[in-house]
């Protein structure tokens, strides 16, 4: 089976040196079937923060070259990974509205003013009080903002997390987690599996994927769900994808799902 991913950086995107013609090159000789650049858009953060914004024109002319020269071989989708901010949702909207992009993610990398990546929002709170926190926000954007495709690494506040046990588990957060389930699916939007979510970080064991979370998803009627990389060099293109479509087939889930032109593409999940 090959795989469509659908959450890359380039770049445009602030973090990554990678061009997307390079992306494209390695995505073709790793035998991907596509690729989204989903770079990244992150506005109205605190003062003195710095936030993500890109020439979206420049990195989608960037885009449509590589689909003139190897849109044969793969797919190739133009995107944005939005950051997801309650002050700021219509200006968010505004951009969004004014392009045309394949795929629309939808994260959080802001919480209250905070960003968890730099370790300050986990000060003084205990896990259950941060990832609590964290679903309230993400809870509160989604029901409050509609244009975007992919509910993206849902389990981001684990990341960066100092606590000896990071997983955000299902039974932990049900009535969250149902909620956030509900919005999605009554919304028609997909749910993102982040592979670099288990990847260790500083020496220390990573979050570990719970099986529960997309059983449940499943079990509320979800059946669209996004494999991301979250890939910011070529080396993390189509990372552990076949291991964790196998454990989403476990799950129940019988498709893998891409966007093009803003429309789903559902797969057959074959591992």
């Amino acid at each position: 089976m090959t795989f469509t991913d659908t959450h890359t950086h380039s770049d445009f995107s602030r973090d990554s040196i990678t061009t997307v013609a390079q992306s494209v090159r390695a995505a073709i000789s790793s035998r991907l079937t596509g690729i989204s650049f989903t770079d990244h858009l992150d506005i109205g953060v605190p003062q003195g923060s710095v936030g993500d914004y890109f020439e979206i024109g420049d990195q989608q002319a960037a885009i449509q070259e590589c689909v003139l020269k190897y849109g044969t071989c793969l797919g190739i989708y133009a995107g944005v990974e939005v950051g997801l901010q309650k002050h700021c949702l219509n200006e968010i909207q505004k951009i969004i509205s004014a392009h045309r992009f394949d795929i629309v993610i939808g994260s959080i990398h802001w919480v209250n003013h905070l960003d968890p990546y730099c370790g300050e929002y986990y000060v003084n709170k205990s896990i259950k009080e941060a990832y609590r926190e964290y679903m309230e926000f993400y809870i509160d954007c989604i029901g409050n903002y509609n244009d975007f495709d992919v509910l993206g690494h849902y389990d981001y506040i684990s990341r960066y997390s100092p606590y000896k046990e990071k997983t955000l588990l299902y039974r932990d957060f049900k009535d969250h987690f149902d909620t956030f389930f509900k919005i999605a699916i009554e919304k028609g939007k997909a749910l993102e599996l982040n592979t670099r979510s288990f990847l260790p970080r500083n020496g220390q064991p990573p979050p570990q994927f719970d099986p529960d979370v997309f059983k449940r998803y499943r079990e509320l009627g979800g059946e669209m769900v996004t494999l991301g990389s979250n890939a910011h060099d070529t080396q993390r293109l189509g990372d552990n994808f076949e291991l964790f479509a196998a454990k989403l087939k476990k799950c129940g889930l019988r498709y893998l799902t891409h966007f093009k032109e803003r429309k789903p593409v559902l797969t057959p999940n074959e591992l």
